[in-house]
């Protein structure tokens, strides 16, 4: 790679098929140190390492998406990071497209299933509040209601 990146740019490093959050931590004398975000280092010299080895990490998915669908990287390490990113801030829930995907807390979550949550999204339409599973229940609701549409839920 001709341009490199600086040091302390987030990146996507693919080692042993996996693709794995890191860091650039050092870029001297052609010689590049990466840290992943499991305290894993690896390093190369910087003329071996190719786009397939190393990726910019784009900052959306830095932060972590409500829709996975919306990821600019999609692979596992990507949607794996960006679930983990969500459970850290106790969003349980996040969307694939129509799917909704759970990571279990372990521990109660203020609010999450009390009756004003229930009614905040018993009034919208899937997408217009962060995925919940009382968003999926509003939809097969309303399609059977409405459109008298048969619906099956997968939990």
């Amino acid at each position: 790679m001709d341009n490199f990146f600086p040091e302390g740019t987030r990146v996507w490093l693919r080692e042993n098929g996996q693709h794995f959050p890191s860091t650039v931590n050092s870029c001297a004398e052609g010689v590049v140190v990466f840290r992943t975000d499991y305290g894993q280092v690896f390093t190369y010299k910087q003329s071996t390492i190719t786009h397939q080895k190393v990726t910019a990490m784009h900052p959306r998915n830095e932060e972590g998406v409500d829709d996975m669908a919306s990821l600019t990287e999609l692979h596992g390490g990507s949607i794996m990071y960006n679930l983990f990113q969500r459970y850290k801030r106790n969003q349980i829930y996040t969307s694939i497209g129509s799917i909704l995907a759970s990571v279990n807390p372990y521990q109660p979550i203020a609010g999450l299933y009390e009756r004003a949550a229930m009614e905040r999204y018993s009034r919208c339409h899937l997408g217009e509040l962060p995925p919940h599973i009382f968003a999926i229940a509003n939809e097969c609701y309303r399609c059977l209601w409405k459109r008298h549409d048969n619906q099956c839920v997968l939990i």
